[in-house]
């Protein structure tokens, strides 16, 4: 049980652009006797932020995990925390949607994660807060990475979940595998309600997109509530100046990311020594 108690954990798979939808989920109270799941909803930017700000509405630590990246200062290319996680998905048949000031219309001051994040009066964080903390901050997360920490199976197999159905690599038995680990990890966590909407979702036999969006929303509440219960789970590739994501690690999954992150000349640090 975390020393500090977070009064919100909000999961957000967003869809970069202001026209397009992704999906947040959330869950309040997260560690106290009467736990709130709020189920995953398909949300543009202006939906998501209603959501979220009446998520918020009280005192305390609100933590939002974010699957986009928050933090881009690079005129083109890719953003070097980008690179090294380019590099270590690629070994897994996995790849990595490049972030630069260059599409305006995802990143900088007047992109709608800028907005969002400005509403909801959000610190961007890379450090679980503390028991002084108050108001809301955030994280940005990858599942494609994260998903490797997440679930050793999908590392040692050598290949990443394939669960996006509007492509063609799309493979069924990898929907079910992820959304069913997800369950797995949620009942762990002592989260029956959450880990029954996984089991839901695994029972899904033609997933849609949208399906895929309220499912990574989920990872991304997860990644969120591992970060704040069991931060030596997590680690954090890259920094807040220039970039950053927080992902789920097993030992093996640390060591490999940390040499790659070594030899491109980007940070890495843990939440923690001890990993599964």
């Amino acid at each position: 049980m975390p020393t500090t108690r977070v009064a919100t954990i909000v999961g957000f798979d967003s869809a970069w652009t202001a026209t397009n939808s992704g999906a947040i989920a959330a869950l309040r109270n997260p560690d106290g006797p009467d736990p709130h799941f709020v189920e995953p909803a398909r949300a543009t930017f202006e939906q998501a932020q209603r959501s979220a700000m009446a998520l918020i509405d009280r005192p305390g630590i609100h933590l939002l995990a974010i699957d986009q990246p928050l933090v881009v200062k690079n005129e083109n290319g890719m953003r070097d925390v980008d690179r090294v996680a380019a590099s270590v998905l690629g070994r897994y048949a996995g790849g990595v949607q490049p972030a630069s000031l260059a599409r305006r219309s995802m990143f900088g001051p007047t992109a709608p994660i800028a907005a969002f994040l400005h509403a909801l009066g959000t610190v961007i964080t890379t450090t679980p807060p503390g028991a002084g903390a108050r108001g809301a901050f955030a994280i940005e997360v990858f599942p494609a990475l994260g998903n490797l920490g997440l679930f050793p199976e999908f590392r040692e197999r050598g290949r990443v979940p394939k669960y996006n159905p509007t492509r063609k690599t799309f493979r069924l038995d990898d929907w079910s595998r992820i959304c069913a680990l997800a369950a797995d990890e949620y009942r762990r966590e002592g989260l029956g309600e959450v880990e029954g909407c996984c089991r839901n979702l695994s029972s899904i036999t033609r997933p849609r997109k949208q399906d895929q969006d309220c499912l990574d929303a989920m990872l991304c509440l997860l990644t969120g509530i591992i970060f704040v219960r069991t931060p030596s789970r997590c680690a954090v590739l890259g920094d807040e100046r220039n970039g950053f994501m927080v992902f789920s690690v097993t030992e093996p999954l640390a060591a490999e990311v940390e040499g790659t992150a070594a030899r491109c000349g980007v940070a890495f640090r843990r939440l923690g020594r001890a990993c599964g």
